[in-house]
């Protein structure tokens, strides 16, 4: 337990999005037990914390400690790069899906891939 927590805190101390830990609660004791028992997670988890310091864009939602441990998927999905692009957000795709929907004429294509 206390090696991931020094890991987490390892890529803290450069980062510009993520906190370090500062205590190891008995819930943050028992969530990440549970995620220690996971050999998917265990496997990602290396990838995810490479991946860690990032912010999705708008939104300014990062990822937190709680959250990485928070349940099996977090991990996974973070290695896997699913919080770093978010093409199909973009304002422009929006409006178009908004316009279409209430009827209107969509907006002129500018060339730009989704």
């Amino acid at each position: 337990m206390q090696r991931v927590v020094a890991e987490w805190n390892a890529r803290a101390e450069g980062a510009q999005f993520i906190r370090p830990v500062r205590h190891l609660t008995e819930k943050r004791r028992l969530k990440l037990a549970g995620r220690l028992k996971d050999p998917t997670w265990c496997a990602c988890l290396p990838a995810a914390l490479e991946r860690a310091d990032t912010r999705i864009p708008r939104t300014g939602w990062a990822p937190t400690f709680d959250w990485l441990i928070d349940n099996g998927n977090n991990a996974v999905k973070l290695a896997e790069g699913a919080y770093e692009d978010r093409q199909a957000c973009r304002p422009d795709f929006v409006s178009a899906w908004a316009a279409k929907h209430r009827g209107e004429p969509e907006p002129q294509d500018d060339g730009r891939p989704l």
